[in-house]
């Protein structure tokens, strides 16, 4: 089970749930969708911004830490 942490603008969001991943199903690639979506979620015309996931494992030692570095030059 991982455990998907949030950190945005907002603060830091934990996952206290958890989620089962499947062997199949690659964290990493899990991750940068989630981290696109979350981006469009929260910046839908653009600016700039920092979101990061840190992954947790089920006795809660982080593992990997993905980060999203976010700027738009045309935004207004």
């Amino acid at each position: 089970m991982a455990q998907f942490d949030l950190m945005n603008g907002e603060g830091l969001v934990r996952d206290e749930q958890g989620q089962e991943m499947p062997e199949s199903v690659s964290i990493s690639r899990e991750v940068s969708r989630t981290l696109a979506d979350i981006a469009s979620e929260e910046l839908p015309n653009g600016g700039k911004g920092t979101i990061t996931i840190e992954i947790r494992d089920e006795r809660g030692r982080a593992g990997l830490r993905h980060q999203s570095f976010i700027q738009d030059p045309l935004a207004r």
